[in-house]
Formats: structure tokens, sequence, C-alpha cells
């Protein structure tokens, strides 16, 4: 046992419970979760050689609403020299309940910009215009036919 303890040492890359970046939620109720380590990402090493120790991150980019704390977004990847060593498991850190969708979303102004914001205004203002007219040709109408009065 002191032969693997005087040549051999843990290196912690990172601890348990480490966030280690964000993941875009699409029709969330917010924009992203911060992800975590499901357990420590360390690997026992040569003593003199923690420096050959790298790891890789891997997240998915864009995650659909709704997701659950524990829900795997990604892992984080050990090599060492010779190959990798260790795969840890990166979860999300909290629920990000889904949204209800609406006539105009985030998603579609983004996805469509600002010329379908000013057509959607366009529209609806063309509409309340054709509404008015339509109200003014009726007033009109009953003045000619004697039936409007002036009421208050």
């Amino acid at each position: 046992m002191d032969y693997g303890f005087n040549r051999y040492t843990k290196k912690i890359l990172l601890p348990q419970g480490a966030i280690c970046g964000i993941v875009q939620v699409k029709n969330g109720s917010k924009d992203y979760v911060q992800v975590k380590t499901a357990e420590a990402v360390c690997s026992v090493v040569l003593k003199g050689q923690e420096k050959n120790l790298n790891s890789e991150k891997k997240l998915e980019s864009a995650v659909k609403a709704p997701v659950k704390q524990g829900q795997k977004l990604g892992e984080v990847l050990v090599y060492n020299n010779q190959g990798l060593l260790r795969k840890v498991n990166l979860l999300a850190s909290q629920d990000v309940p889904a949204t209800n969708p609406s006539i105009i979303s985030k998603d579609s102004l983004t996805a469509y910009g600002f010329p379908a914001l000013l057509a959607i205004i366009a529209i609806i203002l063309y509409l309340a215009h054709i509404s008015r007219t339509q109200y003014k040709i009726g007033i009109i109408k009953k003045k000619q036919d004697g039936k409007y009065h002036n009421r208050r």
C-alpha cells in the first residue's frame, strides 16, 4: 500500500456540483440553465504527471423546455497522454418550465426579425382603420335615411 500511496496521487480538476457553463433553453420561463458536475472530475495519476491531465467540456448548444433538475445536458471528458480516462455527466442545476405560447413570442421575433413585428402592427392598424371607416359609413347612412338621432 505504501508503494501505491508514494507513487500515485488523486488530482481533482473540478469538485462535485461545480458550475461548468450554461445551456440555452428554448420556450422556457428562463433563457438558459446552468449545468453542474454530477460528481467530482478527478483521476489517479503518477506523481509528477498531473500536468498531463486535461479536460474537455461538451455541452448541448440548446434544449427545448421543460428542463428538469438533474437532466443530463453534457459531459466532461478527462484525458491524459494515453487517451480518455473518465467521463462525468453535466446536469441541469434547476427546473425550467415551459412557457405558454403567444402570438408574438421572443422566438418568432428572433426568427423573423423586426420586419415581422412591423407587419403585425400594420395589420392591426389597417383593421382598426377599416372598422372606423365602416362605423362612419353607418352614421352617414343613418343621417341620410333620417334614422339618426343625436342622443346624449
